[in-house]
């Protein structure tokens, strides 16, 4: 570590990683440590409030009161009644698309205010991946140095091996050699 990194104070939840001695199994558990640290559903939670495939409620549900406000809605239906296809026509696709828009407009007005109160969320994320980047490029480069090297030993294992084939076949011709000169 260079003295810039061991004067760095991490902060409580931040994943630590030594790039000239890179130990796999500490960061892992480093990653498991911080999920494990997560609220269970906060994620769930967050695409089921802000989800745009979220269905409004229907607009008949909305009118469903009780009390007086449900005498005078029969009340003003019994009266309309002769008018309800005109006035449903006209009038209630309106509504129904206006507080549609209304509601998927207010969704994404809560989803903005999420997004802007969470730009320090989106800077530590973005120096985490900086730091999953650098580690991975430390892992592929640790990698291919081990495959080189395995590369190197099987090569001379193929070679032994080629060398320990044609000793055999001398000696076995050495054998037979001297049988036949026993057996004369």
């Amino acid at each position: 570590m260079n003295k810039e990194e061991k004067g760095r104070k991490y902060k409580e939840g931040e994943i630590k990683i030594d790039y000239e001695n890179i130990d796999v199994a500490n960061i892992m558990d480093q990653i498991k440590k911080k999920i494990a640290q997560r609220p269970k559903g906060a994620r769930k939670e967050f695409r089921r409030e802000y989800s745009p495939a979220k269905t409004s409620p229907s607009v008949l549900e909305q009118y469903e009161t009780s009390g007086i406000k449900a005498k005078m809605k029969r009340i003003l239906l019994k009266l309309t009644k002769p008018f309800s296809p005109l006035i449903k026509l006209l009038i209630f696709p309106v509504y129904a698309q206006f507080r549609e828009t209304v509601l998927i407009l207010d969704q994404t007005n809560r989803r903005l205010d999420f997004l802007s109160a969470s730009i320090d969320e989106v800077d530590q994320r973005l120096k985490r991946a900086m730091e999953y980047t650098k580690l991975l490029h430390s892992l592929s480069h640790n990698i291919v140095v081990e495959l080189t090297k395995l590369k190197i030993e099987e090569e001379n294992l193929r070679l032994k091996t080629r060398i320990m084939e044609k000793d055999f076949e001398f000696l076995g011709k050495r054998e037979r050699a001297v049988e036949k000169q026993i057996l004369k």
